[in-house]
């Protein structure tokens, strides 16, 4: 677990590990200061974002990799998020990640 400040933005986090020592989920929370909050739920497969969830304004983005990075899930409310989310998903869970991995 753990803690972090990017700028105006407070983030705290939690990790869960695997007998082996890859991690399996981790979970997010960011207070965005006057844009409000977001709760993360991330899962990894071979050390790869593999699901993303994130749940902000009551709305909620739910998306999915292959092990060769093609997008196998892709839903909102309101239809599909665009590629710009997409990567800016993949790269939160990636970073996160790597932070939780340094700390295992």
């Amino acid at each position: 677990q753990g803690e972090r400040l990017e700028e105006e933005i407070a983030v705290g986090w939690d990790a869960f590990v695997e007998p082996s020592g890859q991690i399996r989920m981790a979970r997010e929370q960011v207070d965005f200061g006057d844009a409000g909050s977001a709760a993360f739920r991330y899962a990894y497969r071979g050390g790869k974002p593999w699901i993303v969830e994130r749940v902000q304004g009551g709305k909620k983005i739910l998306v999915g990799w292959s092990e060769d990075g093609t997008v196998i899930l892709n839903e909102t409310a309101s239809g599909k998020a665009g590629d710009d989310v997409l990567e800016s998903l993949y790269q939160r869970a990636a970073l996160l990640y790597r932070e939780a991995a340094t700390k295992r």
